[in-house]
């Protein structure tokens, strides 16, 4: 299993994303360090503010 440690996450997320898609064989873009705030229609019962 892949573990991800949140306190290096926090620190260094670019860098702790980069490997875990390496991990995972998937591709990084830096969009994945951030994303428009507020709940969307796909977070369910956690949406609301």
């Amino acid at each position: 299993p892949i573990v991800i440690n949140g306190n290096e996450l926090r620190k260094n997320p670019r860098s702790v994303l980069i490997e875990t898609c390496k991990q995972l064989d998937l591709s990084y873009t830096d969009e994945m360090l951030s994303w428009p705030a507020g709940p969307k229609p796909i977070d369910g019962v956690w949406a609301s503010a």
